[in-house]
């Protein structure tokens, strides 16, 4: 990632020169994060993509409305939050995307030569009629466009129709279980609002020294699994872990009735 190094000032009379070359640099650490995040989740990097599927049609063809809600998208290695606009389409016009672009309060600013320039630019993006754009240049089939100041640019459209899921994930003791005697053990999930939020369940069982930790599903010289995840419950929020009879934790070595037997994580949607 592009930084702007600060180390060399260790004496606080010391100026460092900042340039517009800084600011660019500056900028283009943050341009560069921004697509390579874009590349983990949007597969075509030349389209149009709306985030958070803050977007919608209704109507018949040809008389169709367009709503861009709330929201943010990606285009050409930049993100843009949206004006929420609605605008309607029919034979004689056609709907585009807009980038708009607006000014921080306090702008224009006065340069050192006296001279005043706009420079805390905000792209922001919206829908716009424009009544016979001329299909020579546009095809009829692309119902949406691009239009980038008073240039228009045909490009397709990618709506993610829902927001990527975030997760976090928490760690629960699985308390004591003789598994030599106890074939299951309950483990209480009721700090989950929701049981179908959850989206991956690793268990790890510990032995009676507490010197090592074994996968649930582990399976014996003899091909049988030591156990796994019975059932997750919502009658008890409850998360049910079982043994197998016969299998590798069905034995001495696991038939300690006081210590915390392992640990439980559950990955779960927020």
């Amino acid at each position: 990632m592009k930084k702007i190094e600060v180390n060399n000032i260790v004496d606080p009379n010391t100026r460092q020169p900042f340039t517009s070359a800084s600011v660019s640099h500056q900028l283009e650490g943050v341009v560069e994060t921004v697509n390579g995040i874009a590349r983990a989740v949007i597969d075509n990097q030349t389209i149009l993509t709306i985030l958070d599927g803050s977007f919608s049609v209704s109507g018949t063809a040809p008389n169709l409305t367009y709503s861009l809600q709330a929201g943010f998208s990606y285009f050409e290695g930049e993100v843009y939050e949206h004006i929420v606009t609605v605008a309607g389409g029919d034979g004689s016009n056609t709907v585009f995307f807009e980038i708009d672009t607006t000014y921080r309060a306090g702008d224009p600013r006065i340069f050192s030569d006296g001279q005043s320039f706009n420079i805390h630019a905000i792209h922001k993006l919206k829908l716009v009629v424009v009544a016979n754009p001329g299909t020579s240049d546009f095809p009829a089939a692309d119902a949406l466009k691009i239009q980038d100041n008073t240039k228009f640019v045909s490009r397709n459209l990618d709506v993610f129709a829902t927001p990527v899921e975030k997760y976090k994930m928490r760690t629960l003791e699985i308390g004591v279980w003789d598994m030599d005697v106890t074939a299951q053990a309950a483990v209480d999930v009721s700090f989950l609002s929701d049981l179908t939020k959850i989206r991956q369940i690793n268990v790890m069982i510990q032995d009676d020294a507490q010197t090592s930790t074994y996968d649930i599903n582990r399976v014996n010289t003899a091909g049988t699994i030591g156990g796994g995840i019975l059932v997750v419950t919502a009658l008890s929020d409850e998360v049910i872990l079982e043994r197998t009879t016969g299998g590798f934790f069905d034995g001495v070595l696991f038939d300690n009735g006081v210590i915390n037997r392992g640990w439980v994580t559950i990955t779960y949607a927020l």
